[in-house]
């Protein structure tokens, strides 16, 4: 089943991002602090300046129900925070937000990949950077599958993810870099490889810190096509009066000179 692609008019937002950075608060004690993941949220996503509608949701509002309301509304889901692994059951990995005060069985602070499936997403893009908890873990291609199949049937277009775990400081500044690319008018594949290359040259060169980030799906640009259908529509009439005017041209000039002959 191919969905259509919807016009940025059809999102209640153009970008929805979703950020924790203390997880002792957030109710996973066992997961490490991400200091920089709200910073990658507001000021990464800020250089994507041709959207302008845009809802950030940090900390303690980076709850699960908060997601799972947005995940119909956004054109790109941005959700820094941990992710975990499950290589055995991979429909069993976990992405954490963070708990509510009332938390229940129904927003537990976590969203296992299963039930991914059950949401409308319909998203452009989920940008899911996230690193795994303090194990050290590696993303291997059964935990590829889950999340990207998960995140595929429920809607979304595309999908970027880290296949190893990285520091977040990294992840913000490649976020920010890819998301200034992108408004450029770069697709998705050529804006990560624009974001990986310019941490490479500026920042540090260890492929271990730039080189997880990988981009799955279709990699069309999310941004509309800003072209005004007047003038499309003023430059194909005047090439074809200048096509029928050079036609018109040439016959005469052929009938003139089979006259003087």
């Amino acid at each position: 089943l191919t969905r259509e692609r919807r016009s940025n008019t059809d999102y209640q937002y153009d970008l929805a991002g979703f950020s924790v950075k203390d997880f002792d608060s957030a109710g996973h004690p066992s997961l490490q602090n991400l200091p920089y993941s709200v910073k990658e949220v507001e000021e990464g996503t800020a250089l994507l300046d041709k959207f302008d509608k845009k809802r950030f949701f940090l900390n303690s509002e980076s709850t699960e129900s908060n997601f799972r309301s947005m995940a119909g509304d956004a054109k790109i889901l941005h959700l820094a925070t941990h992710s975990k692994v499950n290589d055995e059951s991979p429909l069993f990995s976990s992405i954490y937000f963070h708990q509510n005060e009332d938390s229940d069985q129904q927003d537990n602070g976590i969203i296992y990949a299963y039930e991914l499936f059950d949401m409308n997403m319909d998203a452009d893009l989920v940008f899911l950077s996230s690193c795994e908890s303090g194990t050290g873990g590696y993303l291997k291609g059964a935990g590829v599958l889950g999340f990207s199949r998960a995140f595929a049937y429920a809607g979304a277009k595309s999908l970027s993810l880290n296949l190893w775990p990285i520091r977040d400081q990294a992840a913000a500044t490649i976020t920010s870099s890819f998301y200034q690319a992108l408004n450029s008018g770069q697709n998705k594949a050529e804006a990560m490889r624009t974001a990986r290359l310019h941490y490479l040259n500026n920042s540090n060169s260890d492929p271990y810190l730039w080189g997880a980030m990988v981009m799955y799906g279709n990699i069309d640009t999310p941004l509309e096509n800003d072209t005004n259908p007047f003038i499309v529509f003023f430059s194909g009439s005047l090439f074809t009066m200048l096509l029928l005017s050079f036609f018109v041209l040439a016959g005469y000039n052929r009938s003139l000179r089979s006259w003087i002959i």
